[in-house]
């Protein structure tokens, strides 16, 4: 699978440093991005979208690989949310989603809508 940015793009759009383990991050991050559009960039092509279709679903897999970087142990788990003792943890649903399986920050679902690639309706 080829990631939909390359380790240098995702370390300029994220201010983050790119470390080894970042192009498997991206992959995932990728395939994440895949499932949300349901595999409609796969389908066409990524090279078949506009310009500012890359830039948004680069901009969408730079904010995902960072989310899975801070919270992918969390956001791996069928917990909605839990509790030990006097602390409990919740995601907050206006600032996380999840969808089809893939939980994402909100901004990320938000980029991708601006493609059109997120449309539920058959075409």
């Amino acid at each position: 699978m080829n990631a939909y940015l390359t380790p240098g793009e995702y370390a300029a759009l994220t201010g983050r440093e790119a470390g080894d383990d970042t192009a498997a991050l991206l992959d995932q991050a990728s395939a994440q991005v895949d499932i949300l559009t349901f595999q409609r960039i796969r389908a066409v092509g990524f090279e078949a979208l506009t310009e500012m279709q890359q830039d948004l679903v680069k901009a969408a897999t730079a904010r995902q690989a960072a989310f899975l970087t801070d919270y992918g142990d969390m956001a791996d788990t069928p917990l909605a949310s839990y509790g030990i003792g006097d602390v409990s943890m919740a995601w907050d649903g206006a600032k996380v989603v999840q969808q089809s399986g893939v939980t994402a920050p909100a901004e990320v679902l938000a980029l991708l809508r601006q493609t059109d690639l997120c449309c539920r309706e058959l075409r």
